[in-house]
């Protein structure tokens, strides 16, 4: 009987709803997938990209603009390719997420007024 009003009060101490199990499975599976489909594509556009006679400049943006993943797993599949590829994608990927702040800002400035 006393569970209850703890387990809400914990809830509500930690700031986060209460989860099931059934939901705990979903997030789980939801992070799992996201990160096979981003390991996929960083095995496969390589290789795209690649075999599609696209030049180091163009693989570089490719890969460094599609891959959302931390910047070291955005260069390896450039590094594949080339070094100069693996750089430029790095390059792109600093670039994009450098951008999130001020995009970020001006959105929050815009709903806020």
């Amino acid at each position: 009987m006393w569970r209850k009003p703890l387990r809400r009060a914990r809830s509500a101490s930690t700031g986060r709803p209460r989860t099931t199990r059934a939901k705990e499975a979903d997030i789980a599976f939801v992070v799992v997938a996201v990160n096979a489909l981003a390991t996929l594509a960083m095995l496969i556009y390589h290789a795209a990209l690649h075999s599609a006679w696209h030049d180091a400049q163009t693989t570089g943006v490719m890969l460094g603009g599609t891959i959302h993943d931390v910047r070291t797993g955005c260069r390896q599949p450039g590094y594949a390719v080339s070094g100069s590829v693996g750089n430029t994608a790095g390059d792109r990927q600093a670039f994009r997420v450098f951008l999130l702040l001020p995009m970020v800002l001006g959105v929050g400035w815009y709903l806020r007024a």
